[in-house]
């Protein structure tokens, strides 16, 4: 059985099917579950393109303020995800 932490093996999704293995951030990003409208508050976010980039994009939407409890978890929750993949 592999490792949680080892990204370079792939793993199985919720229903059994083989999924690229891909980083934390790309994950969280997109099994985001926002309602529309959150969604697109945090849409620049939603595009970032590696962890430093899902960072600066958080942080960026964080700073406008006018988000709602679950758009500022959700915006936490992608930081931590992609600090531990920069930090891995």
């Amino acid at each position: 059985m592999p490792k949680l932490s080892d990204t370079s093996i792939p793993w199985d999704d919720y229903f059994g099917r083989r999924v690229e293995t891909r980083q934390r951030y790309q994950i969280t990003i997109h099994r985001n579950s926002l309602s529309g409208y959150d969604r697109k508050k945090v849409d620049y976010a939603l595009n970032s393109t590696s962890p430093r980039d899902a960072i600066r994009r958080a942080e960026s939407v964080l700073a406008k303020g006018d988000l709602s409890f679950y758009a500022k978890e959700f915006l936490a929750a992608l930081i931590i995800s992609a600090e531990t993949d920069i930090n891995l």
